[in-house]
């Protein structure tokens, strides 16, 4: 009696563990199920439209798996707009807004990069892509995705931790570029030779700009017809330094001078100089995003003449007025570019120019967009016009400026685009050689 209770007991012990062995088994798998069901898919990410005209959008598409690229902005939860300006030391500054739609409206930021020069082309993409990812991490936090992210920092390889102090730059901001480049062709009836090259020292801050270039170029050329070889060349050389002062939110004050030695405008060694105030409509900071300049100037130039002029000068002293209007926005629209500028001689009211150019990028509705571009010009001040003209070759070969009233050009583009409004999926079989889009 004694043995057979045992061994009941023991029966029910191991009944029992083998019970609740399958129940946590079940549990597992209950939770297994119930955690594959609610995970994040696709449809949970964030849909973004994106306005870049220079990013690696395959390199994006790779970096960023929980958001979904969309083609029409109306269907984007956020909108980014990619912006640059040139920095002092010959890098960029990138600028990305953030705009929130939909769910995420009100939901705005900006934050912005600086591109060193010379940088490469994976060091660029890589920068816009972790722009991009700092920005996205407000509106991916809102999703069920956010379970999934996290944030690292990385300490600069071979450095110490991050200081708090800003170490003194012994350059003091300036940048010095040496530049050269040369050419060289040459066929049975022709031969060309061309090289230059350039000085610039720079120093950009945010009270004073400062630019100062040096350049030269010489171009030969030899052609040869029915045995005979003409040679025809085309030099010259250039130094500009410009100066600007900074006066507040809205206000610039400045000028420029310039050396100038070319053939092509007839200008043995000119002397000019140029002082300017302009005004910004909007704030400068603003400038990425949208600027409205109106900048007067009043050059000075005293000139002497290879050939004596039309006008039957061989050196003469020439002052302008000069008003010139740019205006650029780069909204959620689409951008849109416009420039005027015109001036006129002290000395003959009648010697004036104008020019104007514009560019414009519309998103009319969803899938259509245009762009348009035009330039133009009227040109009556060119006083440096030789007397004696010129001859065919110095005409077809562009060794010397023809005397051209006026000039003008235009361009229309159209893209609709329909379908899926995803654009996620990378695929790079028989694309191109590099990298890209």
């Amino acid at each position: 009696m004694k043995y057979k209770l045992l061994i009941l007991i023991l029966a029910l012990s191991v009944l029992s563990n083998i019970i609740g062995a399958q129940d946590i088994t079940n549990q597992n798998k209950a939770t297994n199920r119930d955690t594959t069901e609610n995970a994040p898919t696709r449809s949970d990410a964030l849909n973004i439209f994106l306005d870049c005209m220079t990013c690696d959008r395959t390199f994006l598409k790779e970096t960023f798996p929980y958001v979904n690229w969309v083609n029409d902005r109306k269907q984007a939860d956020v909108h980014i707009i990619m912006s640059y300006r040139a920095t002092g030391s010959g890098g960029s500054e990138n600028i990305a807004t953030f705009t929130g739609l939909l769910n995420y409206s009100g939901l705005n930021d900006t934050h912005t990069y600086f591109n060193p020069p010379n940088a490469t082309r994976d060091f660029t993409r890589k920068g816009q892509a972790n722009l991009i990812a700092m920005g996205l991490m407000r509106y991916v936090a809102r999703t069920p995705l956010a379970n999934n992210m996290s944030i690292v920092y990385q300490e600069p390889i071979g450095t110490k931790k991050i200081s708090s102090v800003v170490e003194g730059d012994p350059w003091n901001s300036w940048v010095f570029r040496i530049s050269s480049r040369g050419s060289y062709s040459k066929s049975d009836t022709y031969e060309d030779i061309n090289y230059s090259g350039s000085f610039s020292a720079d120093r950009i801050t945010p009270e004073w700009k400062s630019e100062t270039d040096a350049s030269f170029n010489v171009k030969q050329e030899n052609t040869t017809y029915n045995g005979v070889t003409k040679a025809y060349s085309n030099n010259s050389w250039r130094v500009s330094s410009q100066l600007v002062k900074s006066l507040g939110d809205h206000w610039s004050a400045g000028g420029s001078a310039d050396i100038i030695n070319s053939l092509e405008v007839n200008k043995k060694l000119s002397l000019q100089v140029d002082p300017t105030v302009e005004y910004n409509i909007y704030p400068y900071a603003e400038s990425y995003n949208r600027q409205i300049r109106i900048k007067y100037s009043f050059p000075l130039e005293q000139v002497t003449y290879y050939d004596t002029t039309m006008f039957f000068e061989k050196e003469e002293f020439i002052a302008r007025h000069r008003l010139a209007i740019a205006v650029g926005f780069n909204q959620k629209w689409g951008s849109a570019n416009f420039s005027l500028t015109g001036s006129h001689i002290l000395k003959d009211i009648k010697a004036h120019s104008v020019s104007m150019s514009g560019e414009v990028n519309w998103r009319v509705v969803k899938g259509l967009s245009i762009n348009m571009s035009a330039r133009g010009g009227v040109t009556k001040d060119q006083r440096w016009m030789p007397l004696k003209g010129m001859t065919l070759e110095e005409t077809l070969l562009r060794i010397k400026r023809t005397n051209s009233k006026y000039s003008y050009s235009m361009s229309f583009g159209l893209t609709y685009t329909f379908g899926s409004m995803y654009n996620n999926v990378v695929n790079p079989r028989f694309g191109s050689s590099g990298g890209g889009r």
